[in-house]
């Protein structure tokens, strides 16, 4: 192989956690695959079938996800101690949240509910504006002041409409059942339990979708301008997030895809799921007092990483809410929506944090690096020593 051959691959080596396909298909291309074919297949998937396949994925997908971003945190004592407050303090007072939901149920329990359901998605939002600004550094598109402006806009837009769209809609269901439903505010339910939701102008919905649209087109403009710019095209791959999160929040309800959306939390794990895992196995690869080599320290931290999240996704959701429920002597629906919502509310914040971590190592972020890059650096390190 030629020098430039070489030195092309470890370029575009450069551009993924993993490689090209495997970024590919968890960062956009397994979302791609599921809106089509549900789109084509909605007609003869029953949605009892599309919830049990959710239910039970969501134990290997979903769950592991929220333990993964305790795991990055939590494990080093380093990292903790640089969030003491959200280390420490902020599960003190979600647990006094919890205790007010098991105490008084019809005082604390809606909000608690009403702020996690909120959160949720502009969480999932955040995630696709941190994702493209990510790999746009990584593959050499530039997102300055107004690129991400053009971004932003069109990511946190998109949630704006999803939510108050699925509240307008949500709000008309219950309108026809019951014609006196004409109030502003109506009552939910999540796990039989209500929360409470807000109708908005059908003009508002409208003008925020308009700015959307618009700020995505402009996001576009400043990609293909990029290109142009570079004299070639661009890794597509910076274009991923964008994408997912446009079939996530636009036209998974545009086209009514319910069962589509239903999965939206597991294809938004996926992309999480490969970034803690690419950073993990980077962490441990950039530890100076490693002794194995990278083949072993690859194969093995994957396989005990996930083994790991498997099993603290299964405490968090699974247990935890069956202890609850006897200490509390309540339903297993009502144990399980307070569990839910506080385990996710802390992972929203610890997620605010962890990709701000500071590291001591001469490598950079692990963040930056691609596996099998920094493996191979690493062994050429070792046999030079």
């Amino acid at each position: 192989m030629s020098a430039s051959a070489t030195q092309k691959t470890d370029d575009e080596k450069s551009y993924y956690f993993v490689n090209r396909w495997v970024d590919y298909m968890m960062i956009g291309g397994i979302t791609v695959i599921a809106f089509v074919f549900m789109l084509g297949a909605q007609s003869f998937i029953h949605p009892a079938t599309a919830v049990a396949a959710g239910f039970y994925l969501q134990w290997v997908i979903n769950f592991p996800h929220f333990s993964a971003g305790n795991y990055r945190f939590y494990s080093s004592k380093e990292h903790v101690m640089q969030y003491p407050v959200t280390a420490f303090a902020l599960p003190v007072v979600l647990v006094l949240g919890m205790i007010g939901c098991f105490k008084f149920p019809a005082l604390f329990t809606p909000f608690f509910i009403s702020i996690y359901l909120l959160w949720s998605p502009y969480h999932f939002s955040a995630q696709s504006m941190g994702l493209t600004m990510l790999y746009g550094a990584r593959t050499g598109f530039f997102i300055g002041k107004y690129e991400r402006l053009a971004l932003s806009t069109f990511i946190f837009g998109a949630y704006a409409v999803m939510y108050l769209r699925s509240g307008a809609s949500l709000f008309a269901s219950v309108a026809s059942k019951d014609e006196t439903t004409t109030m502003e505010a109506f009552n939910a339910l999540f796990f039989d339990v209500p929360y409470t939701f807000f109708e908005q102008p059908p003009l508002l919905i409208g003008a925020i979708e308009g700015i959307t649209y618009a700020a995505g087109a402009a996001f576009l403009f400043f990609f293909f301008r990029a290109c142009k710019k570079a004299g070639k095209l661009l890794p597509l791959i910076a274009l991923m997030p964008v994408l997912a999160h446009s079939l996530w929040f636009i036209l998974g309800y545009k086209f009514g895809l319910a069962i589509f959306v239903a999965f939206v939390p597991l294809l938004h794990s996926l992309q999480y799921l490969l970034v803690t895992m690419s950073v993990h196995i980077n962490s441990k690869l950039m530890q100076e007092n490693e002794q194995r080599s990278s083949g072993k320290i690859v194969k093995s931290e994957t396989i005990y990483w996930y083994i790991t999240n498997l099993l603290g996704g299964f405490l968090l959701f699974g247990a935890l809410p069956l202890v609850l429920m006897n200490i509390a002597d309540t339903t297993l629906f009502f144990a399980v929506a307070v569990t839910y919502a506080a385990v996710q509310l802390h992972h929203f914040f610890i997620d605010g944090v962890i990709w701000k971590l500071r590291n001591n190592n001469t490598l950079g972020s692990p963040l930056m690096w691609n596996i099998g890059e920094l493996a191979s650096h690493r062994e050429q390190e070792r046999q030079a020593a």
